[in-house]
């Protein structure tokens, strides 16, 4: 019987760390598209490149840059824009 407990808590132990791990991924990808003028879809696995990407206008074909702006206030608050 003590054997099935601590199987049941070893899973559920998992379990939360998986869900955890999984819940602090977030999405860095965009494709923006603002008065005919897109972005491209562009992907990071890191939040700082994500970050710096979301400011640098050569690198968005000088699009959409309002949307970038708002996108980098809600995704990068630990980093200035300027």
């Amino acid at each position: 019987m003590s054997r099935i407990l601590v199987l049941v808590f070893i899973s559920f132990f998992f379990t939360a760390c998986d869900k955890q791990i999984k819940e602090e991924k977030k999405d860095l990808t965009y494709s923006l598209s603002e008065n005919g003028c897109e972005t491209g879809a562009v992907k990071y696995n890191d939040e700082s490149d994500y970050c710096q990407a979301l400011k640098d206008d050569s690198r968005n074909k000088f699009c959409a840059r309002s949307m970038r702006y708002d996108m980098f206030k809600k995704s990068c608050s630990n980093q200035s824009w300027n």
